[in-house]
């Protein structure tokens, strides 16, 4: 029997009373916004005339609400945020469903709430990022950007909110800034850490994909370079790039690819650099569209592949050939739950085709049987994500 979990939590508190009627969770991450999230339950006419739910406390603006998601053995705290908007339908006669849906996003929300203008002089990126984090009781994992900004020859100023400015400084060095539960990241992409779960396109019992895209663009410059004007030494700073800044997650790079022909030169202009350093991570960020040249995006038959994929984060897909077998970073992951099933869809990118031979493309040590071009539909149901709900036109505790 599978048994998904999709529990809520409201200000720290289980809502296990309300389970009877949620009937709609969905939740997306990705790494260019906050992580959302939109909650759908039933609410109807009690015989005294007021309504389920509507005057509830627990769905007030700026309520913190987290979600947990998964199964048994493989379950995460997908979003961890506060609700921002409310949205109640209601209907006259009672006949269609009426429900009341809240919507939010994670703690990034609190950081923009205020525009500011202010002046960092004598820091370095991430510093200012972790004093930022910090400010609002966050915990931090940034990577250093090395560069402080002396005074004498720029000071960094803000004029936007905090996660605004942050995302800002984040896309210069080529980086990542986003929430995710109590701590704040501003950082390479995660090429890192071990991939989650194989996903399996085709592939007979391990099968877990309803559908995958594969997208290539190979218009992208592989040859970048910017110049500055040092104004102490008076002399001119350039720097180039010529190939991936990270990790190859693919054998062959759109440079390789191209290796005859010309390689697609830009000069990054209009973005002044202190140093060294800040013109190399403009250099990193301005390779972004080279290094993400394939991309992918896929539906996930969640009762086969049994975990919660997270965006942020690679991920092993196997079954589609040599060519786009392999690594992906996962940019975006959506989860809807629903009172007949968990949908799971994905978006990601890789920076290479072809394997680079450090795959790992093993079963997992168990597996239910699946029959091809049928996966849903031969997978034992077990208990439904959300109960199912009963639908009637008389008013709930009349006869």
């Amino acid at each position: 029997m599978i048994r998904e979990i999709c529990s809520i939590a409201i200000n720290g508190r289980p809502q296990a009373d309300l389970v009877p009627d949620i009937f709609e969770v969905e939740v997306e991450e990705h790494v260019d916004a906050a992580d959302v999230f939109r909650v759908r339950v039933a609410v109807a006419v009690k015989n005294d005339g007021t309504w389920t739910h509507l005057d509830d406390d627990r769905f007030v603006v700026w309520n913190r609400l987290s979600i947990v998601a998964g199964y048994p053995d493989d379950n995460d705290t997908i979003i961890d945020g506060y609700i921002t908007h409310i949205h109640a339908y209601l209907s006259a006669t009672g006949a269609e469903d009426m429900y009341i849906e809240v919507a939010g996003m994670d703690a990034s929300a609190l950081m923009d709430l205020e525009e500011k203008q202010l002046a960092w002089p004598n820091k370095k990126d991430s510093e200012i990022a972790q004093q930022i984090f910090s400010s609002f009781g966050l915990s931090s994992v940034v990577e250093d950007t090395t560069l402080v900004h002396d005074e004498r020859v720029a000071t960094i100023l803000q004029s936007e909110s905090d996660i605004r400015f942050l995302r800002r400084l984040a896309a210069r060095n080529g980086f990542e800034c986003f929430i995710q539960g109590g701590k704040g990241f501003f950082r390479s992409p995660n090429f890192q850490d071990p991939p989650q779960k194989v996903l399996a396109i085709q592939f007979g019992q391990e099968t877990n994909l309803s559908s995958l895209q594969l997208y290539v663009d190979g218009t992208p410059p592989t040859s970048l370079e910017i110049r500055r004007i040092d104004p102490v030494a008076k002399q001119e700073n350039r720097e180039k790039l010529g190939n991936v800044p990270r990790r190859r997650i693919g054998a062959r790079t759109l440079n390789d690819l191209r290796a005859s022909l010309p390689d697609g030169k830009r000069l990054i202009k209009q973005r002044p650099a202190a140093g060294t350093e800040e013109m190399q991570g403009e250099l990193r960020a301005g390779y972004e569209a080279a290094g993400e040249f394939v991309t992918v995006s896929g539906e996930i038959d969640s009762r086969a592949y049994r975990a919660v994929l997270r965006a942020k984060k690679l991920v092993t897909i196997k079954g589609a050939g040599a060519t786009y077998s392999g690594l992906y970073y996962v940019t975006r992951a959506r989860h809807l739950f629903t009172n007949e099933q968990y949908i799971q869809s994905f978006e990601g990118y890789r920076n290479g085709v072809g394997l680079t031979g450090a795959e790992r493309f093993a079963a997992p040590s168990s597996l239910l049987p699946i029959a091809t071009g049928a996966a849903t539909a031969s997978v034992p149901t077990g208990n439904r994500v959300l109960p199912v709900r009963q639908r009637s036109s008389s008013i709930p505790g009349g006869s």
